[in-house]
């Protein structure tokens, strides 16, 4: 697991958990944790949402949330696999002509059988650090796959930002008075 600095990122740019929440609809108390250091991995998705309100282009945003991110090896291994592909993860990987699911675990450190999990489980959930690592290893700017998984993702509209800021501010009331 890569360490993050999305915490550090909130709190030096000043940007408040419920306009995060109004504006992606990550939950509070995700946020709250994520500015803690309480919770490590990311979903790669809430990365890419959180990249829409970031001032900085997606590549940059990647490397100031993981800056201390690399691959574990650089070199590329003998084995090749094949694993059933049915997830959009798992169609990207496919598309990759010179990377197997072996070469993309051997430099990142991600195990074969995670990779095959997001490859084939609908349920599984891809970390932002994941992601960065694989982007790296299959030579591609930073972004690019997330872009490729989450470009159809979009900020919510001013209307359900205020409806979702009005539904926490009474949440909190509730919350103080109970």
């Amino acid at each position: 697991m890569s360490e993050n600095s999305l915490g550090e990122y909130i709190t030096k740019n000043n940007i408040a958990g419920i306009d995060i929440f109004a504006k992606t609809g990550i939950p509070t108390s995700d946020i709250s944790a994520y500015k803690n250091g309480r919770t490590r991995p990311i979903p790669a998705e809430r990365i890419y949402l959180l990249s829409l309100i970031a001032k900085e282009s997606l590549k940059e945003f990647l490397l100031l949330i993981y800056p201390k991110i690399k691959l574990e090896n650089t070199n590329k291994p003998d084995i090749k696999t094949s694993s059933l592909l049915t997830t959009s993860f798992g169609r990207l990987i496919n598309s990759l002509e010179d990377y197997t699911i072996n070469t993309i675990s051997h430099k990142t450190g991600i195990t074969v059988k995670r990779l095959k999990d997001l490859s084939s489980k609908t349920t599984s959930i891809i970390w932002g650090h994941e992601l960065l690592l694989i982007e790296l290893a299959t030579n591609v700017e930073p972004g690019t796959h997330f872009t490729e998984l989450f470009g159809h993702l979009e900020l919510n509209t001013p209307e359900v930002q205020e409806q979702l800021r009005e539904e926490e501010k009474e949440r909190s009331r509730r919350k103080k008075k109970g």
